[in-house]
């Protein structure tokens, strides 16, 4: 976090604005921990407050998601460790990533999400997380905040989706734990609820800003 610190101090930012999503609101969490005196609102787009509760959660969706037919074809291919084999990888995007990652149809998938799928740096994510979300053994596998979110002082607004690959309930948790937060899940969103229900993620996003803009703000009560 002291080069992130560094980085606000090079671009002179004094009050402004963070907007975390998923991996990038463990990270906000942990900078405004340590340097919350120059943020002025926080946004914390889907993500829950510890890995644990993550991977509690994806062996939840892979139950329910999974057809006994497709939790047979992903074990063998897991025993083999055979992440690389399309098989493995069509049970991922068709079974769970349509599901909670995106929920519109595939081929209207938004192209920076395509992007990030066709260039991602597979050494960082697997050092970082794991191999997938039912892997978590990189860096993050032990991480978890729960008892800290209480000190966290920030407006903050606790953005996700219904049908996120992230825990609802673990969201609605940590809006709770926030003292000064709102908390609001789309609907029809997914974890990428910026695209696939773009109107109301963008709804709450921007009258969250404007509202901590005005000095009008009012957290949820708790």
């Amino acid at each position: 976090m002291e080069e992130v610190e560094q980085v606000r101090k090079g671009l002179g930012l004094d009050s402004f604005y963070i907007v975390g999503h998923s991996w990038g609101s463990l990270l906000a969490m942990e900078y405004i921990h340590k340097y919350p005196s120059h943020v002025k609102g926080v946004v914390y787009s889907n993500m829950t407050a510890s890995l644990k509760d993550f991977v509690d959660y994806t062996a939840k969706l892979k139950s329910e998601l999974f057809t006994p037919k497709d939790k047979q074809l992903f074990d063998s291919l897991d025993k083999e460790k055979a992440y690389s084999s399309p098989l493995y990888t069509d049970l991922l995007m068709n079974k769970l990533y349509s599901k909670v990652l995106c929920r519109l149809p595939m081929e209207q998938w938004p192209e920076p999400l395509m992007r990030a799928f066709k260039k991602v740096n597979q050494t960082v994510y697997v050092q970082m997380q794991g191999v997938d979300e039912f892997h978590v053994t990189g860096n993050f596998k032990d991480w978890d905040f729960w008892d800290k979110l209480p000190t966290l002082k920030v407006p903050a607004l606790v953005l996700g989706g219904e049908h996120d690959e992230m825990n609802p309930e673990s969201m609605r948790r940590e809006g709770r734990l926030l003292p000064n937060s709102r908390t609001y899940l789309c609907p029809e969103g997914s974890h990428m609820a910026m695209y696939d229900d773009q109107q109301r993620y963008f709804a709450a996003l921007t009258t969250f800003l404007k509202d901590v803009d005005k000095g009008s703000f009012k957290a949820d009560p708790k």
